[in-house]
């Protein structure tokens, strides 16, 4: 089969529709809110049920919609986007979902070019890279540290900056 732009779309069209579907649905995820989505196998599994209880429901939630519709979006307005496309950076290294971290890394990159690396998150961003993806994952430390570097005359005197890094 060639893969090429109406192909995909084609299938983004079919699954999309399908997500948290009864409908053919083979799998249950359950998550620590008590929500349960119902999903499809892609591959063999015994026990029809994932249980992500111990993982935050807004992550799996987008997590899960990535799957159908090839992108997400926050489910809560709570968490500044920075920090929710690195966790979902951090989601897709930790479930070994490279198309996942891909995306996550274009959606964090588009916000540190249209400034995000001025905002109070962007240490914090820095953390979470630092603390949860190994150091051969040099996916997202890449996108920061280009940031920072180019950044650091104004970064050097933000003291929030200086205590995180």
């Amino acid at each position: 089969m060639v893969w090429d732009g109406e192909s995909a779309q084609r299938l983004l069209n079919g699954t999309s529709g399908m997500f948290n579907s009864r409908l053919y649905s083979d799998l249950e995820v359950l998550y620590k809110d008590g929500a349960t989505y119902y999903v499809h196998k892609y591959i063999e599994a015994q026990e029809n049920v994932i249980d992500l209880s111990n993982d935050d429901p807004a992550l799996v939630k987008a997590v899960l919609r990535f799957f159908y519709y090839h992108d997400y979006e926050p489910t809560t307005n709570t968490e500044p986007m920075l920090l929710f496309h690195t966790k979902m950076y951090v989601m897709g290294a930790y479930y070994f979902i490279p198309g996942l971290k891909e995306h996550a890394k274009k959606k964090l990159r588009s916000l540190i070019l249209d400034g995000s690396w001025e905002t109070k998150e962007f240490p914090d961003a820095i953390a979470e890279i630092y603390d949860w993806t190994v150091e051969s994952d040099k996916g997202l430390r890449d996108v920061v540290v280009r940031a920072t570097t180019d950044n650091f005359d104004t970064l050097k005197t933000d003291q929030h900056f200086l205590d995180v890094a």
